[in-house]
């Protein structure tokens, strides 16, 4: 966390840009996509108080002994519990969690809608902003 925050600062933009794009399978124009404002907007969030722990505890929460082990790890249990109408907005071409897995929370949701967002990888809101507003404002105004 400290090494990203810390090369946030350092690296040129055109590097930053490149790494992120190779992480989250973004298949659009890294100018674009990752414009200055947004570059600026990733290094605030990284400078803030509590985003390192709250960034962490988020993937601790994900892991477990079984999943460290080769086992299973399987964070969609309790999705069927949800009594709320949800939107899933998904990249289609999502490296990190393939649309399977959007696919299958959908279908434990009872009240689930799935949009899925052609040209996008893992950060659909920034590679394809128009779309992603368009359906989570239609999602919102229902």
């Amino acid at each position: 966390m400290r090494f990203t925050r810390d090369a946030l600062t350092w690296a040129p933009r055109k590097m930053i840009r490149r790494v992120a794009g190779r992480y989250a399978g973004v298949s659009v124009d890294l100018e674009q996509t990752l414009d200055d404002r947004y570059l600026d907007d990733l290094r605030e969030m990284y400078e803030a108080d509590g985003f390192h722990n709250a960034y962490l505890s988020t993937v601790r929460s994900l892991i477990n002994p079984r999943a460290l082990f080769g086992g299973q790890h399987d964070v969609t249990r309790r999705l069927q519990e949800l009594r709320i109408p949800v939107q899933l907005i998904w990249g289609a071409a999502d490296p990190l969690f393939p649309l399977a897995h959007a696919e299958r929370a959908q279908s434990l949701i009872g009240h689930a809608a799935l949009a899925v967002i052609d040209g996008a990888g893992h950060t659909p809101q920034s590679e394809q902003p128009e779309e992603f507003n368009r359906v989570l404002h239609r999602f919102l105004d229902t």
